[in-house]
């Protein structure tokens, strides 16, 4: 009603987030620099395009900015981090380029979805989950997808176990092991690339049918 948020009206002052030039100039233009961004882009505009009201959720948004672009190309998206400064600057970045979007703290454990959507993705999100947690996550994320929605996900593995820095990690994900929690769901994108030391990396986008 007041259009302020629930931390204004209960006195907490966010620090404040000075948006770089370039970052100005990044937003404003047509298309983003950033691979990572950019494949899940393309990735949701080929596979799902936005030829309808879609409802999409950013899972560990960090600064927003792949949530902020498809809330620009007329998507109906939801984020949240659980960085208070992070979420914060998303919040500057979506008025600077005048964009709707709903921004929430929270972290992956504990956000309470609401409804269902058509696409929820996250960049690199996953790899703070621990393994005795990730089965009950990916039920609910995909409990919460629409039918012929989208799950878009990559995670870091390694197939040197024993040269791994994640060895002893309980957060330590194995290769392929992303791709094991959605058998039942067809996949769009199965990938698996290197990217340094033995380590790789495991992009996944699966359709829910």
């Amino acid at each position: 009603m007041f259009n302020v948020s629930i931390d204004f009206l209960l006195s907490y002052k966010p620090e404040i987030v000075k948006i770089a030039n370039e970052d100005e100039e990044l937003l404003k233009s047509k298309y983003f620099w950033k691979p990572s961004v950019n494949l899940i882009l393309n990735s949701v505009l080929n596979q799902i395009p936005p030829t309808k009201p879609l409802r999409v959720l950013e899972m560990a948004c960090d600064d927003g900015y792949c949530a902020l672009v498809l809330a620009r190309l007329g998507y109906i998206v939801t984020a949240f981090d659980n960085s208070a400064i992070k979420i914060e600057r998303a919040r500057q970045l979506a008025k600077l380029i005048r964009v709707k979007i709903e921004l929430t703290q929270d972290n992956l454990l504990d956000y309470d979805f609401v409804g269902r959507f058509d696409v929820i993705y996250s960049l690199n999100g996953l790899n703070g989950v621990a393994i005795r947690d990730r089965a009950a996550l990916f039920e609910k994320i995909k409990g919460h997808t629409n039918e012929n929605g989208l799950n878009i996900f990559e995670t870091v593995a390694s197939k040197n176990l024993e040269q791994s820095l994640f060895q002893k990690n309980e957060y330590f994900w194995k290769s392929g092991e992303l791709f094991g929690f959605y058998t039942d769901w067809k996949y769009e994108v199965m990938e698996e690339q290197i990217i340094a030391g033995g380590d790789y990396k495991n992009f996944m986008v699966s359709r829910k049918i």
